[in-house]
């Protein structure tokens, strides 16, 4: 046996998804529990079409808990940080800064760094020694290494997911 019900609302997919998802949990006697199409009704399937009034109850009060808890609200977006050069993306940063001559492998898990990388470490350890934000992850700089010599291991995160 179906029972249709009607929703106060249209709802959401994900609302719609989550109630599917958790009716399973509303009876004994419920079969399935389907959001249609257009997410305005719901088509609900009993095992035993004599619980039907024991069946819609819970189904109602399932729905009303369900709608009361998620609330639609208008977002609003204050501040938005695109990317401004839609250029792609290099995959192997490791080999890039080997090509343009910013990055020499020294061996022994070693790289050293030249040209815009090296400033940027040197900012970043002047941050360090601020104690800002990449204190607990930037090594700590070793005194007397021109170019500055770094472990493979740390300049291989620069390589992306």
């Amino acid at each position: 046996m179906t029972i249709v019900l009607d929703l106060p609302r249209q709802i959401d997919e994900a609302l719609a998804a989550d109630i599917e998802k958790e009716s399973a949990f509303v009876s004994p006697y419920l079969a399935g529990l389907k959001v249609n199409n257009q997410r305005t009704n719901i088509a609900v399937e009993l095992t035993d079409s004599g619980k039907d009034a024991e069946v819609r109850d819970k189904v109602e009060r399932f729905l009303d808990a369900m709608l009361k808890r998620v609330h639609q609200f208008e977002t609003k977006v204050f501040l938005k940080n695109e990317r401004k050069d839609q250029g792609p993306f290099h995959q192997d940063v490791h080999a890039e800064l080997k090509n343009r001559g910013w990055l020499h492998d020294y061996g022994a898990g070693h790289v050293a760094l030249n040209g815009p990388p090296l400033h940027l470490a040197r900012a970043l350890d002047a941050a360090r020694c601020r104690g800002g934000p990449f204190r607990a992850t930037w090594p700590a700089p070793k005194s007397g290494n021109q170019p500055r010599f770094f472990s493979s291991a740390w300049t291989s995160r620069w390589n992306g997911p």
